[in-house]
């Protein structure tokens, strides 16, 4: 699969202090206020410092919201435990429900751009990077327990981008660990009858 286009709101390979606290502070205002009430100078007031200094880094709103939501990606991969681990291949953390939960304001964050982008077309772009980014996430985990699959790749990204916005918004966790386990089992299904067909 090719690798995510490169958009406007990629980040750049070396971001300073600063930026990245302009891109958190945009998260807890967008979270905070709605995304419609973020402004330079409401970032701006949440780090202590001059409004000028926001416009200097972003060029428009919908570039820094655009690039936070670049930002959130690697943040929630990581406290959800859905990242790659070349030390731990396999399936996904069992504890990825409670995770989600915990930590659902990042996602709420997530799903907040997304539905924004319906009105403004410039957070398109990196509404898709996010969407390509967790998908390449759950086809590198399928790949390394051996299923090499699209269908299934969108079907367990799919359940997975359903679970979070679940737990998002009303946290069901012991429901939401009982269909990771069942989809831990369609997954091994899957995987055997694919060796026994290569077998056979």
């Amino acid at each position: 699969m090719q690798g995510a286009p490169e958009t406007h709101a990629s980040l750049p390979a070396r971001t300073s202090p600063g930026r990245e606290a302009l891109l958190a502070a945009t998260i807890t205002v967008g979270l905070r206020d709605g995304l419609t009430r973020v402004s330079y100078r409401k970032v701006a007031d949440e780090v202590g410092v001059a409004h000028g200094l926001v416009r200097h880094h972003f060029g428009t709103l919908e570039d820094l919201i655009a690039e936070s939501l670049i930002r959130s990606i690697g943040l929630s991969l990581d406290v959800t435990g859905m990242g790659y681990d070349e030390d731990a291949p396999g399936a996904f953390d069992e504890n990825f429900a409670a995770r989600a939960e915990q930590h659902s304001d990042i996602h709420a964050f997530q799903y907040e751009v997304a539905l924004e982008a319906r009105r403004r077309p410039k957070l398109k772009a990196a509404v898709e990077q996010y969407y390509e980014r967790y998908r390449a996430m759950v086809q590198q985990r399928l790949l390394s327990i051996g299923i090499d699959d699209d269908g299934m790749t969108d079907l367990v990204w799919f359940v997975f981008d359903g679970l979070v916005f679940r737990q998002s918004t009303s946290p069901d966790t012991e429901a939401a660990e009982i269909a990771l386990q069942r989809l831990q089992l369609l997954l091994a299904l899957f995987r055997e009858r694919g060796t026994a067909g290569r077998e056979g």
